[in-house]
């Protein structure tokens, strides 16, 4: 017996000894290898996500202008959206000639006056405000005949499209067009009303204006300690109701609603004319740039996934055509998945959350990814 076969004999004792591990240890192998592989050609959830931004309503009216539909893009300071309201308007008018009256009781305090030439300055100030509160009246009445008109228009438009279907008549029709004249003549009447208040409000100033002008006296240094002290509660009372005056503007001003940053138009929940109630959903814009998506790895496919990782990304309803992206950021933990993705609705499903950049452009015609949409994701691989 050579030396060499006595040798291998002497060793086939720790061979044997060796060789399960080694199996073990390259079935290890195979299994993560496998394990690996199952990772990046499983297809999981994911859903588009962005920055939603709701315009509603701040106060109760009716909307007056509608200045973008769906699909369209907005710039950070267009209106998208603005609500009028009648009730604002009044009380604005009715603040702003309160506001003129007390200046003016202001000026007459100090001025060395009879207290004829004080009743006057009464009447002419009560005189101004019930024209201004007028002014402010038939505008409202204005706006709210060419709301209910535009609202009228926008049936009538439909309207041929609905006898087609039998759902409205030719004589439906016809008593809408006459209610649009209606309103119509309505506008023209408030028109005319409103020409007239206003000139009588100018003459109004005017009177209050020129009686000031007239009565004035010249003052002298010794003088004006002694008129700061008389009129100083009329002027604190004057700066008060322009306060009040600069508030309820500011709230009208806000009835002018704009995104606030570029966006895209995705859902319009209202019409021109149509009431709104103080808290209602308008317009629904979501912010321009390229959206994000989550998608949820189970928690055996998850070990397999790192950071800069690409991805596939397929719509759920093949609205669009696959996009690529690039896993930028994974959650610490394994968290519950949205129900809408669980299998089973009341069976809770676990997995670790991914953040996916999208790469790339949309070529012309292509659906655009918006929030909430369903997509498939599958790993590429680094």
């Amino acid at each position: 017996m050579s030396s060499e076969s006595s040798t291998f004999r002497h060793r086939l004792p720790d061979l044997r000894r060796v060789l399960p591990w080694a199996l073990w240890g390259v079935a290890v192998v195979i299994v993560l290898s496998q394990r690996h592989e199952i990772a990046r050609t499983t297809i999981s959830p994911g859903i588009v996500e962005a920055t939603v931004i709701d315009l509603r309503a701040s106060h109760d009216g009716r909307i007056v202008a509608l200045n973008a539909k769906v699909g369209d893009s907005v710039g950070g300071d267009d209106v998208v959206i603005a609500v009028g309201s009648p009730e604002l308007d009044s009380e604005i008018a009715i603040a702003r000639a309160e506001a003129v009256a007390l200046q003016s009781a202001v000026l007459a305090t100090g001025l060395d006056v009879q207290d004829a030439d004080r009743e006057l300055f009464a009447r002419l100030g009560q005189d101004l405000e019930r024209a201004t509160v007028d002014v402010a009246q038939f505008q409202r009445e204005l706006d709210e005949a060419r709301a209910e008109r535009a609202a009228v228009t926008t049936q009538l438009e439909r309207f041929d499209a609905l006898i087609a279907k039998g759902l409205a008549t030719n004589d439906d029709k016809a008593e809408l067009e006459t209610s649009r004249q209606v309103l119509a003549e309505r506008e023209t009447t408030t028109t005319s009303l409103i020409a007239i208040a206003k000139g009588h409000e100018q003459r109004a100033r005017k009177r209050v204006d020129e009686l000031l002008t007239a009565r004035k006296p010249t003052k002298h240094d010794d003088d004006t300690d002694v008129e700061e002290a008389r009129v100083a509660a009329a002027r604190a009372e004057a700066t008060a109701k322009d306060a009040e005056v600069a508030a309820l503007e500011a709230v009208r001003t806000s009835l002018s609603m704009t995104a606030g940053t570029s966006a895209t138009v995705t859902d319009v929940f209202v019409s021109p004319g149509a009431p709104v109630i103080a808290g209602d959903f308008l317009v629904r814009v979501v912010k321009t740039g390229t959206p994000r998506v989550t998608a949820w790895f189970d928690e055996a496919n998850a070990r397999g996934i790192k950071v800069n990782d690409r991805v596939v990304l397929t719509p759920s309803d093949g609205a669009s055509r696959r996009r690529r992206g690039r896993i930028v950021s994974l959650a610490g933990a394994i968290a519950e998945v949205p129900l809408r993705f669980r299998l089973v609705p009341n069976q809770p499903l676990f997995a670790r959350a991914a953040i996916i950049e999208i790469e790339g452009e949309a070529h012309d015609g292509d659906a655009p990814l918006l929030p909430g949409m369903a997509l498939d994701v599958r790993v590429e691989g680094p």
